[in-house]
């Protein structure tokens, strides 16, 4: 207590003696970009949220004493311009009143609205007793007593006066409090109140401390000490009262919450909350139970989430009426901040919280896309929105009125307490020079602390499932310290402006001159909703406009960071003239249709009037059906335990989990489709035997006997002519040393019957990592022979060892790979697939490859041998991490063209021919391992992709060399090794990331990237079929990667794809409603199969269940 109160009068003691040490921020911008930064002088906003510490104020005893406060925007006083309420940490909020054309006069003493003693944090504008005039609630936080800490509420008197009524509503809540959302929890037309608290007690706040019961059972405790620090629910009981219900409600917990989102999440008409908390614990998503009450569900929804989510926001991106969301991290753009600012996390550590319940936490901004089906796939990556540096509040608005919404992001922290040199070097040699002082001083400290201002993002939706940065074009201001931001049309003229809260700098006033640079409309609508809720706060509008396209808002003003936006909902249209109608779905769930809705201006939609309308039911048909339990298939892969990163390092990802291999033919001839599935080390393998779309397992001792052995890869092959299938399988699995006889491929003899025996002595004694196998008559003698490709050669990633060609021989397979290759070389690259085809019409069957760190290669069978002749059919430079290859006549000129499945481009690795990613390979450190060092380009440069401490552990005699960080965060390739040792190293390029359709044009092939759809992960497997028989081969495909370097990410995006053929070259990807094909999970690989009389398509993934489709005729 005694602490507590010195550190109250200190605080206001210092402030008053700091206040006005802060200066203007100059605005050295583009002078014609979209937005401009309106001087203090012209507005006479002239707000600072100043911060000053010194021993006994500053983040070593109160850790966000540097998170900021927010800004609310709302017409309090009814005259058609948004006025402005800053939150102030540690001096007083101000309250601006607009008084049009950019002139504001700060009201704050008149209003009695300055917010009291204490640290302010979150503010809003919110008609809480539905009135119909804008409140303003204040949320505190910071070491005070709780005098000092409770939140404050200002119901507005309608004559520019506010009345402080806190503790009349029971909302005097003393909690640390980041922000207080306002929502309809229970659907009766009032407001309840959500506060995202957190703790005050920062030790050990990233340590995972895992405990064992008397059982054995390991856990992690839950802390049930939460008075004060808990999130918080208060229901409104009516008459202006609130009733803490958090306990009964069931969203007790100890974290460190910095943002909510108010959403229905599983569209069952209930709002549901996303809290999004920082440090070790999770973000939580809370399901609405309709009851009052609330389930943790995130696991159901998302497959991983922000490690240290800050702000938060809703929007729809696509514009497909389904909202997706937006959470931010704290990771830097640029490499050197990258290398020096954040601490890595490690494998261990992340498998550790994943199995212990605290989810898959990436250190990435993440967008959440929503797949429609109460699921979302992460892909802040592809959409370029990944790293903002130490960012706090995204705001979603049209900025340029183009019909999509676009992105503001503020970022800047005070003191960089995370840079890695100070960490380790500075700060820990400060605190051993200080001991015999008793400790360091805060001002020694602040000496030492890095500090620098960084700029806030702009990032335009280009409509396309794809943003551009727009910092300069737009103006995002000049470098600062920003926290809370929001919008508003503050000058009436159609465009959003935007006010961002600064530390120690003024404000920023962007003003949108977009109504003058470009002929784009808008519409503006002011909703009053039912009942106490005025402001229409959870309601869904969606705009139809005159050529049929629609645009969707969710109306809760309180977003981003500790803030709240201008409660007008606003529609840029792009140079659309005719607005057809709108439609309502109000906070009770009514829906309400409005007509003659005027274009260029502000309409008011009431909840009184409309027409009522029934919401259509679109009753669809999917293309595809999962009969996996029909059929009784019931296998699932199990992945056996190994981590290449303990061998290698440095590695981006694991060679040792390719499987689960997938052979289909007729096992047992009779005239049914059966299933081979391969097992991972220590699991056999199953074969099923299907009886008219229905499968039983059939027990074969052969495939147990062999179970030591990874199957990677299979196929049915009649090797010995007569007329049943036998088996050959691919050993893989990189975690064995080099030549181990567990590479050795197998193959199994068919009796007949579908019982299979290990054929010995057929496949030829070779003990290469295979990668995948493809039965082709090579040398026209009407015997399948195999080519096997070559897989990464183990511990010596990217090197690849060598693919084979083995020639069937009546019955036995002979290696002659050196026949076949007499002028190329076998070791093509890592090998993924590979398909046959006669690709120069003369009647032999060419062999098309694709691989990791190679080009898409066309070998050419001129009876005698293969020649590379990629480059006569214009696909020389066509390097990528290519993972699978489908052939197919999409265009139906009589000659198949190819999908050629890549990395996808929801990567941090972005490859183009004047930017590639490279890998120079070598044992650089002479320790007799390979290094292989991956670089990537990161804002016009080339530099390796792994961290300092990652390259020191794979190569400990560079410590020297990068004894400290912002060194090595400087260091291209040719920094740390000389142009003589590079010249010498095994060098790979990539150009291209991104999945592709091949068309064949007779003697060359053209290339055609697939939709962004399709991009959102690997595509791992693909096949062309005429999915909806208008005889057109469309496209469906598949595929995720989990097992990655966690700093690199996780593929884990797709939830596979269908694309309709439109003709003339274009594509429609299929929602799930349509297509009915769901294959979320570490998928594999895809293949065709007769299902009796339908044709269906069994699915594969790694670790997980196979999945069967049926297509629906």
């Amino acid at each position: 207590m005694k602490l507590k109160v010195l550190f109250y009068f200190t605080l206001f003691f210092y402030l008053f003696s700091c206040k006005n040490t802060t200066q203007k921020t100059a605005n050295k911008v583009n002078s014609n970009a979209l937005f401009v930064l309106r001087d203090s002088s012209e507005t006479n906003i002239k707000f600072i949220n100043s911060i000053e510490d010194n021993d006994i104020i500053n983040m070593f005893n109160y850790e966000y004493f540097y998170n900021g406060a927010g800004v609310a925007i709302g017409d309090i006083n009814d005259d058609g311009l948004p006025d402005i309420y800053f939150g102030s940490n540690l001096d007083y909020n101000k309250l601006y009143l607009n008084l049009g054309n950019f002139k504001f006069k700060d009201i704050t003493a008149q209003a009695n609205v300055n917010g009291g003693d204490g640290m302010k944090t979150g503010v809003s504008m919110i008609d809480i007793n539905g009135d119909g005039r804008l409140d303003l609630y204040v949320c505190k936080s910071g070491l005070f007593d709780v005098p000092f800490r409770k939140n404050v509420l200002y119901i507005n008197n309608g004559n520019l006066s506010f009345t402080e009524r806190s503790t009349e509503f029971g909302l005097d809540d003393p909690s640390y409090t980041t922000q207080t959302y306002f929502f309809d929890m229970d659907l009766d037309n009032d407001l309840d109140v959500l506060m995202v608290n957190h703790p005050i007690n920062w030790k050990d706040i990233n340590n995972i401390n895992i405990y064992q019961d008397e059982k054995g059972n390991r856990y992690i405790p839950e802390d049930t000490n939460r008075v004060d620090i808990s999130n918080r629910l208060f229901l409104n009981t009516g008459n202006n009262h609130y009733v803490d219900i958090s306990e009964k409600a069931g969203i007790g917990n100890v974290a460190y919450g910095l943002s909510a989102i108010i959403n229905d999440f599983n569209q069952d008409g209930y709002p549901d909350m996303y809290i999004c908390n920082d440090y070790l614990q999770p973000d939580v998503l809370f399901i609405n139970n309709k009851n009052n009450t609330f389930k943790k569900s995130f696991k159901d929804y998302f497959s991983h989430q922000s490690h240290s989510s800050m702000g938060s926001e809703m929007l729809d991106i696509n514009n497909d009426g389904y909202f997706d969301m937006m959470t931010l991290d704290m990771k830097p753009e640029d490499n050197l901040r990258q290398k020096t600012l954040m601490d890595e996390q490690n494998y261990d550590r992340f498998h550790k919280m994943v199995t212990y319940g605290l989810q898959a936490q990436i250190s990435k901004n993440c967008v959440q896309l929503n797949n429609q089906n109460n699921t979302f796939s992460e892909i802040a990556t592809m959409l370029n929105l990944e790293y903002t540096d130490w960012s706090w509040a995204p705001i979603a608005g049209d900025f340029d009125n183009d019909g999509f919404e676009d992105l503001y992001i503020t970022n800047g922290y005070r003191r960089y307490v995370t840079d890695m040199d100070y960490k380790k070097f500075t700060f820990d040699s400060l605190k051993k020079t200080s001991k015999i002082n008793g400790g360091v001083s805060f001002t020694e400290w602040k000496k030492i602390c890095p500090q620098q201002k960084i700029r806030n993002y702009f990032y335009q939706n280009n409509g396309n499932l794809s943003f551009t940065k727009k910092n300069d074009d737009w103006n995002s201001g000049p470098e600062s310290y920003s926290n809370g931001a929001a919008y508003a049309d503050l000058d009436n003229d159609g465009d959003l402006d935007i006010v961002t809260n600064n530390i120690n700098d003024e404000a920023f006033v962007l003003e949108n001159t977009s109504n003058q640079k470009s002929k784009n409309n808008f519409v503006k609508l002011k909703l009053k909703g039912p009942g106490l809720n005025t402001q229409a706060i959870g309601a869904t509008v969606t705009l139809v406009l005159g050529n049929g396209t629609k645009q969707y808002r969710f109306i809760n003003p309180i977003r981003g960071f500790m803030s709240s936006v201008d409660p007008m909902v606003h529609f840029g249209l792009g140079t659309e003239t005719v607005i057809d109608h709108l439609e309502v779905r109000w906070p009770d769930r009514s829906l309400k249709r409005y007509d003659q809705i005027n274009m260029n201006t502000l309409n008011l939609i009431d909840a009184a009037a409309g027409v009522v309308i029934k919401p259509t039911v679109n009753q669809i048909k999917p293309i595809l059906t999962n009969v996996t339990k029909e059929s009784s298939l019931n296998f699932k892969h199990r992945e056996n335990y190994y981590i290449d990163f303990k061998r290698e390092p440095i590695l981006h990802l694991e060679n040792s989990s390719e499987g689960p291999a997938m052979a289909v033919g007729d096992a047992n001839g009779d005239g049914y489709e059966d299933i081979y599935l391969g097992g991972a080390s220590g699991q056999e393998g199953q074969l099923f035997i299907q009886k008219n779309g229905s499968f039983v397992i059939s027990k074969q001792s052969a495939f147990l006997v062999d179970s030591i052995y990874e199957d990677v890869d299979a196929e049915f092959i009649d090797i010995d002519a007569d007329k049943d299938l036998d088996l050959y399988v691919v050993s893989g699995g990189y975690q064995w040393d080099i030549g181990s006889k567990n590479y050795q491929d197998r193959i199994y003899i068919n009796n007949g019957k579908g019982t299979f025996q290990q054929g010995i002595g057929i496949v030829p004694e070779e003990f290469e990592n295979g990668s995948n196998v493809l039965s082709i008559d090579i040398n026209g003698d009407q015997q399948m022979d195999l080519f096997v490709g070559g897989g990464a050669s183990p511990g010596r990633y990217p090197y690849a060892d060598q693919s084979k060609i083995f020639i069937n021989r009546k019955g036995q397979l002979m290696d002659e790979t050196k026949e076949w290759f007499k002028t190329i070389s076998s070791s093509f690259g890592i090998v993924k697939d590979a398909i046959s085809m006669d690709v120069n019409k003369d009647g032999k069957n060419d062999l098309i490859i694709c691989g990791e760190w190679m080009p898409i290669t066309i070998l050419i069978n001129d009876g005698k041998q293969l020649t590379d002749q990629s480059k006569e059919y214009g696909l020389d430079r066509s390097q990528g991490w290519w993972q699978s290859i489908s052939a197919g006549d999409l265009d139906g000129d009589g000659d198949e063209d190819l999908v050629v499945g890549n990395l996808g481009l929801n990567s941090k690795f972005k490859a183009s021919e004047q930017e590639p990613v490279e890998v120079y390979a070598a044992d650089f450190d002479g320790s007799k391992t390979m290094d292989a060092i991956l670089c990537s380009y990161i804002m016009g440069e080339s530099y390796p992709v792994v961290s300092r401490d990652r390259m020191l552990e794979q190569m400990t005699s560079l410590r020297k060399k990068f004894l400290r960080y912002a060194i090595y965060g400087r260091a291209k390739i040719s920094d740390i090794f000389s142009k003589e040792i590079l010249d010498k190293s095994y060098h790979l390029k990539s150009n291209m990331m991104s999945s592709i359709i091949l068309w064949n044009n007779s003697n060359s092939f053209s290339i055609q990237i697939l939709p962004q759809e399709s991009q959102k992960s690997m595509v791992k497997g693909s096949c062309i079929y005429d999915l909806n028989h208008d005889a057109k081969m469309d496209i469906i495909s598949c595929g995720n990667f989990y097992d990655t370097d966690i700093d690199v990410g996780i593929y884990d995006a797709s939830i596979g794809n269908v694309l309709l053929n439109d003709g003339n070259k274009a594509f429609t990807s299929l929602n799930i409603a349509q297509s009915g094909f769901y294959v979320p999970g570490n998928v594999r690989t895809i293949k065709k199969i007769n299902l009796g009389k339908k044709q269906g398509f069994v699915v594969v993934e790694n670790n997980g269940y196979v999945k069967l489709f049926s297509l629906n005729n």
